[in-house]
């Protein structure tokens, strides 16, 4: 069961939490192209996943909870927590995020129960207590859990303290599927660099990509004449021009709220940082020098509050499940949330703009 979400956000290794002395920890700048994807598991990821699963059917449940640890990035590494007999698995227990896509791995679940008999047991907790969850578990050596889900941020700390272990440690033989999208060589971990590349061995499977999608009242953009914003300056002066019309009270919402240990405000940031062609960090040699403060990235960060100002006056509370109601309740025009949650949009139970929405890239500088 692949385990791992991938969002656009650098990681390296991390000892408990810190960086080792003289060690860097690498925020380069991921390419988009590499993120364009929204989807869950695809059909060939799906096949290679049921495979590896099949196989660990065969092994006692001790040997599975140590090899799901591996196999979804994720997993206590075999620590003792819940009674552990041997015979075959007839349950795994995984902690998971309360996320816009919960149900999706939910029906994805309830499928490989009917296939293979094996029960799926969610244990949700808001994404901002997952990590502390996590760790917690596996320092205690008293895990509740069978399975881990980690975000990208988090795998460097996981596979370089050793929570994880490589998947061949477990299925001799192992190899990664090359359908797989890797998302930047996010699960093949390189011990001696501390950091993911090519050629690292593998410690999980991805489990969704996401990336933003830039959201609009495709019903209100034609009653005002408005055109898809091609900039930001666009999109923020549509917003005002609604917002003065009287069709909705916000202009623009995308999240400002901060997330201890995750990704929030700064994974919502990043897409107005990259178009401003800001970034993170730079290399300098075998070095990464912070490049937050360049004119580009406070370039960024000026535009990315003036969208701000066009939602909810205390935007530091503003995260994706408000963002997301916003838009269904017909509050908002527009703005850029991930793809992922889109669907909620377009559930006639839930939403009030169903097909009245328009959805494409976020805009460029």
């Amino acid at each position: 069961m692949g385990t791992t979400r991938r969002r656009r956000q650098p990681r390296r290794g991390a000892h408990h939490g810190r960086q080792r002395s003289g060690q860097q920890t690498d925020h380069r700048r991921h390419d988009a192209r590499r993120c364009q994807i929204n989807r869950p598991i695809d059909h060939r990821e799906e096949q290679m996943i049921r495979r590896n699963e099949t196989s660990c059917l065969s092994l006692t449940r001790r040997q599975v909870l140590k090899g799901m640890a591996a196999a979804g990035a994720v997993g206590v590494s075999g620590f003792p927590g819940r009674s552990v007999a041997s015979g075959p698995v007839k349950e795994l227990i995984v902690l998971t995020g309360t996320t816009p896509w919960l149900p999706a791995y939910q029906r994805a679940a309830a499928a490989y129960e009917a296939e293979r008999g094996v029960k799926i047991t969610f244990r949700p907790f808001p994404y901002g207590g997952m990590r502390t969850q996590m760790t917690n578990a596996i320092q205690s050596k008293n895990a509740a859990f069978d399975i881990f889900q980690l975000d990208e941020p988090w795998t460097g700390q996981f596979y370089d303290n050793g929570w994880v272990k490589p998947i061949d440690e477990i299925l001799e033989g192992f190899k990664l599927d090359p359908n797989i999208l890797t998302y930047d060589n996010l699960p093949l971990w390189d011990r001696q660099q501390r950091r993911s590349a090519s050629g690292g061995r593998v410690m999980g499977l991805p489990m969704n990509g996401n990336v933003d999608l830039f959201v609009y009242r495709k019903d209100i953009y034609e009653k005002l004449g408005l055109k898809v914003p091609r900039s930001w300056d666009e999109a923020i002066e549509n917003g005002k021009k609604a917002v003065e019309a009287g069709e909705v009270r916000y202009g623009y919402v995308t999240r400002g709220q901060p997330t201890t240990g995750g990704q929030s405000v700064s994974y919502e940031f990043m897409h107005v940082l990259y178009a401003f062609g800001g970034d993170w960090f730079k290399a300098d040699g075998a070095s990464l020098v912070p490049t937050i403060n360049s004119d580009a990235a406070k370039a960024a960060a000026t535009t990315f509050r003036r969208l701000l100002e066009l939602g909810p006056s205390r935007s530091q509370t503003v995260g994706q499940a408000d963002c997301i109601a916003l838009m269904q309740s017909g509050q908002a025009l527009q703005g850029h949330f991930v793809a992922a949650g889109m669907p909620q949009l377009e559930d006639e139970a839930r939403s009030s703009v169903v097909g009245k929405c328009g959805y494409t890239v976020v805009p460029s500088l």
